[in-house]
């Protein structure tokens, strides 16, 4: 069986898109079986907080729907897949549209090692464009750290390269509820895992 796995490359409207998880009224699935969800229903009140937390996943969805700068779908097992995500990249360096971020929520980098993968990924950003590359070190430090283009390695904190100039690798239990400060214009490349 071949995996299959759609890669979306849309601009992040992280304002707009922090609380889509929190929101999101479709949880019914994760909840244990004795517990059932509630949904209110219209009491006749003036209060529209109810009605605009329904309307959370459609924004959503048309945020992501009207936002896509492109969708590419990649067949291949799980190794391949990561040397086509580098290539991907190097490609949207060359193009007029930068990529900025990376967020993983199909899991094709899981079992990668980050600070390998980001060397590779060094190679692209030669201009200033970036002063480095953020990403969660789970192998050393555990804790966020920028390699920076002289291959030097620091924690977040105390590097010289703030959160808005690196590129960010947001892996997979890192891309929900992480807070960094990115560009206002960033675009992500996102991928999705099949039946996402």
């Amino acid at each position: 069986m071949r995996a299959c796995l759609r890669v979306y490359i849309l601009p992040l409207e992280l304002q707009s898109c922090l609380f889509f998880k929190l929101l999101s009224l479709d949880n019914h699935r994760s909840l244990p079986l004795q517990v059932n969800q509630f949904f209110p229903t219209k009491t006749g009140s003036t209060d529209t907080t109810i009605e605009d937390l329904f309307a959370t996943n459609g924004y959503m969805l048309d945020v992501i729907i009207k936002n896509t700068l492109k969708v590419s779908e990649l067949k291949d097992d799980t190794n391949r897949s990561t040397s086509l995500i580098v290539a991907l990249v190097g490609r949207m360096t060359k193009s007029s549209q930068q990529l900025h971020a990376i967020i993983d929520c199909g899991a094709i980098l899981a079992g990668t090692n980050l600070r390998e993968f980001s060397q590779s990924l060094l190679q692209y950003f030669k201009d200033d464009s970036f002063g480095g590359i953020l990403y969660y070190d789970d192998i050393d430090l555990h804790d966020w750290v920028i390699l920076e283009k002289s291959g030097r390695c620091l924690p977040k904190d105390i590097s010289p390269v703030r959160d808005e100039d690196a590129f960010v690798i947001f892996d997979e239990p890192r891309c929900r509820g992480t807070d960094l400060k990115l560009r206002t214009e960033a675009v992500a490349l996102l991928t999705l895992a099949p039946n996402m």
